[in-house]
């Protein structure tokens, strides 16, 4: 079995209990390395550690020890970003400043052990109407440091050693049509239909099934055709259509993906969820063509060589115009690929990448001028 065959098998196992049949009950130390490779590049080592666990498979002592300090440490992470998630709402609330948590601890609850999904930081949205109370509270009132070089949706910020993003706006669709179908009708159907999760043992506004299931996606096909994206993310949107399945209105995501030009990228990326994570095909909320069957293994080398977010694949320059050639380069090669799933974003993505571009080295060039340093404040 190849490295990657026993990835996706264990994989398989960890989301849904899948037997593992091995030919033999025990991983060398270099078919474990080769495993755990895989399982850092995708970001799901913890799901990887304790599913052998779980199926006895023999191990060196090193590489056990190892197994249950990664275990020990994703689940310290959780806790630690579970807390924070809990404190943001908290704060928030008490300044009648309106959000929803995104992506990370809210979609751990989805997982059979939540403790195993891997963290990164804290996202949350606000409300339009509270954006700007939002970065004054943080700004000043807390007097947190608020970056948003790189990015015209979202800031980041540190708080208690906790990574937060703070977004204006979801996502940014590169085709006009579908970013103002986006905000003026899913986001205002967002806002209109609250909907929490428990978190910690708290109550966590997010994103309702229908909408998580749409978000989700997104996320994933834009970071497929800019940089990469990881299966970790795939598994997140995994677990959103298996769990909320009788809580997604499916004729309103067909018409939602519509109305956003995705329906194609949909079930293309949905092959995967089928074909190599085991998702039932009676819960993935469209048919998957024989075709979207056939490309899914293209796809699935390209997530496996390019690693999560892209960064088994190293820019030689760090930033600047070279960095943007570069990008503008990778992004180039993943469009062209995956051009049959979302025709529409992909032609407008490089006049849109070079906009973004220009705006981001004339702030970098011109940072005496207020409005280059504003946050939110276009």
């Amino acid at each position: 079995m190849s490295p990657v065959d026993l990835f996706f098998l264990l994989l398989r196992h960890a989301l849904w209990g899948e037997p593992v049949s091995l030919s033999e009950d025990r991983l060398s130390h270099e078919q474990y390395v080769d495993l755990m490779r895989l399982g850092k590049e995708q970001t799901v080592m913890g799901l990887l550690s304790q599913t052998l666990i779980d199926n006895n498979v023999k191990l060196e002592s090193d590489d056990v020890f190892e197994i249950l300090g990664l275990i020990h440490s994703v689940g310290l992470t959780k806790n630690k970003l579970d807390e924070a998630t809990t404190n943001i709402c908290r704060m928030m609330d008490e300044q009648n400043i309106r959000i929803l948590v995104v992506k990370g601890q809210t979609l751990a609850p989805l997982y059979p052990l939540p403790a195993l999904r891997q963290c990164g930081d804290v996202d949350f949205i606000c409300h339009p109407d509270d954006i700007e109370k939002a970065v004054r509270f943080l700004r000043d009132d807390l007097g947190l440091k608020l970056n948003d070089e790189g990015s015209n949706k979202h800031a980041n910020f540190k708080m208690d050693s906790v990574k937060y993003e703070i977004h204006r706006t979801l996502t940014n669709f590169a085709y006009p049509a579908h970013q103002r179908y986006w905000e003026d009708v899913i986001m205002k159907e967002v806002w209109q239909n609250p909907y929490k999760v428990t978190v910690n043992g708290t109550p966590v506004p997010t994103l309702a099934p229908t909408y998580n299931a749409i978000f989700v996606f997104v996320h994933i096909i834009f970071h497929l055709i800019v940089d990469g994206i990881g299966i970790r993310q795939f598994c997140d949107w995994a677990m959103v259509l298996d769990r909320e399945s009788d809580h997604i209105d499916k004729p309103l995501l067909r018409k939602h993906l519509e109305g956003i030009g995705l329906m194609k990228g949909y079930s293309g990326l949905g092959a995967v969820l089928t074909d190599y994570l085991g998702l039932p095909k009676d819960k993935f909320p469209m048919e998957i063509s024989n075709d979207d069957h056939r490309r899914v293994a293209s796809l699935v080398d390209n997530i496996i060589k390019m690693g999560n977010f892209g960064h088994n694949v190293t820019y030689q320059s760090a930033k600047g115009p070279k960095h943007a050639l570069e990008h503008l380069v990778r992004m180039g090669k993943q469009s062209w690929q995956f051009y049959k799933y979302a025709p529409k974003e992909i032609l407008w993505r490089i006049p849109y990448f070079i906009g973004w571009w220009g705006k981001r080295i004339f702030r970098i060039l011109t940072p005496y001028r207020k409005s280059s340093k504003t946050v939110f404040q276009k």
